[in-house]
């Protein structure tokens, strides 16, 4: 039992230090993403859409997928089944507490077994990655962010889009898993190429950048095109929301692009931009901070011309 206690308490060390890297001010607005994001899923249980709360229980799989401590918790002598369980019982415990709240009891009764059952599986032993290594290649190349993105995150969105497709009955279901399909295209804009690419694609900073811009929003509104439809047909009533949601995901792509351009230097990557992404999208959600991703895409934009046109014998 203490050598348990002992990894949860190293794991709740290293998600302290990931949130001190992030900072305060940041980290304030992913809390009030989680809140609102809980508040989405109370309003869903009131309107009786209850059964949308097992969609949490992608959260403990996709974290199971990612896990790289299996040969840790070997050596360790722990049983990586019951700590793993009680992480996930932890993260689950908003949605199990208002599955009991409105009497769901077949639905808390399966996401326990969730809960309970994701340890057991293999992890990374099991590589699915060879699933989709060619998922992106009928795109032209010139698209290589997209080809490279959907070799690594295609079972995330096939999973959303799957489920998008699955959910489009329910009332506002469409709209949040936009919003995720949204952020896990954002990160596709994490590397930067070689300067011979980066020249190749067009002949000044300016045009590459439209370029860029213009094939990101092709792709991805090609992408969640049959979930816009299905949630018109459902509910047409609420096609203001949709029509909210594809401005955001128009933001938030342009900004993926010009926040890398922005700090281009050859063969670099990106990691800090997936909270800075994260942090422009949220700010939609709140109605007084709406501007700021726009300024954002406006700044950056100057700021990537700026940076750009050291590569480019035309300047921008």
């Amino acid at each position: 039992m203490k050598e348990s206690l002992f990894f949860l308490k190293l794991h709740s060390k290293r998600w302290y230090r990931f949130l001190g890297e992030l900072g305060p001010f940041r980290v304030f607005f992913l809390l009030v993403l989680f809140s609102l994001f809980l508040r989405f899923v109370w309003l869903q249980f009131v309107d009786g859409n209850g059964v949308l709360g097992l969609s949490f229980a992608l959260f403990p799989f996709v974290i199971q997928q990612g896990r790289k401590d299996h040969h840790l918790l070997q050596l360790a002598s722990l049983k990586s089944a019951m700590v793993y369980g009680f992480l996930y019982l932890v993260i689950s415990l908003p949605v199990m507490l208002m599955f009991l709240l409105f009497g769901h009891y077949y639905l808390l009764a399966a996401l326990l077994a969730v809960c309970a059952l994701v340890p057991f599986m293999p992890g990374k032993k099991i590589s699915i990655d060879h699933w989709f290594i060619n998922l992106g290649n009928f795109l032209p190349k010139e698209y290589f962010e997209w080809r490279s993105g959907l070799r690594q995150y295609g079972l995330a969105l096939i999973v959303l889009f799957i489920s998008g497709l699955a959910l489009s009955v329910f009332r506002g279901a469409v709209p949040v898993i936009i919003f995720f399909i949204t952020l896990n295209t954002a990160v596709f804009y994490l590397h930067a190429e070689s300067k011979e690419l980066l020249t190749a694609m067009s002949s000044s900073a300016k045009g590459l950048l439209f370029r860029k811009i213009k094939g990101f929003l092709l792709i991805f509104y090609l992408l969640i095109l049959p979930l816009v439809l299905l949630d018109l047909y459902f509910h047409p009533e609420l096609w203001p929301v949709i029509l909210y949601v594809i401005v955001v995901s128009f933001f938030a792509g342009t900004n993926a692009i010009l926040f890398k351009y922005a700090a281009y230097r050859q063969g670099e990557r990106f990691d800090n931009n997936i909270a800075i992404q994260s942090l422009m999208t949220a700010f939609f959600l709140l109605p007084v901070l709406f501007p700021v991703p726009i300024v954002m895409a406006i700044i950056n934009f100057k700021k990537s011309i700026k940076n750009l046109s050291l590569y480019f014998e035309n300047g921008n």
